[in-house]
């Protein structure tokens, strides 16, 4: 066997190794990106979990909560202030969130029930009127895509949960 045999031998079993060397790499780095959407997933539902904590820890809020959908005329200002301030803070989780399902690591069968929250959240007046007046303080490209969702002619139905609808009669 001449060196130039050798020589072809050899740079034919290099590609190989390479080949394989970039489908292992291509095997982990799509394992690895699964592990970061399968633990972003877990950690937004304990962001939100920790989110909704504040309304065992605060009856007022929970109250207002309840009152927010059906009558927010009944909400007295302590109330619609920390209900307010609610929904600000799960806006700041859901841009998060939305940037994440932007950048594909949020799937979207899990993205798309936030977005019916958010358009519920916002047919109460009086989010709307905090979202619109730019009280959000949220970024352009979140901001935009909300206004869109409330623009769609097929917009998502969603209503908020009472606490109270879900205990039930004691009779």
């Amino acid at each position: 066997m001449t060196w130039e045999t050798m020589s072809a031998i050899a740079e034919v079993v290099a590609a190989i190794a390479v080949l394989a060397s970039l489908w292992y790499l291509a095997i982990q780095l799509r394992q690895n990106t699964e592990l970061a959407r399968a633990e972003l997933e877990v950690r937004l539902g304990v962001i939100w979990a920790e989110l909704h904590d504040s309304m065992i820890e605060n009856p007022e809020l929970a109250k207002a909560y309840d009152l927010a959908e059906k009558n927010w005329s009944e909400i007295d200002e302590e109330g619609a202030r920390a209900y307010l301030w609610f929904v600000a803070k799960s806006f700041h989780v859901l841009e998060g969130m939305y940037r994440q399902h932007r950048r594909g690591l949020l799937a979207k069968e899990v993205w798309e029930p936030y977005e019916h929250y958010i358009f519920g959240v916002l047919q109460i007046e009086a989010v709307r009127g905090w979202w619109e007046s730019d009280g959000s303080l949220t970024a352009k490209q979140f901001k935009d895509h909300v206004d869109n969702l409330l623009r769609r002619p097929n917009a998502p139905r969603w209503r908020q949960v009472s606490t109270a609808e879900m205990i039930p009669d004691k009779n």
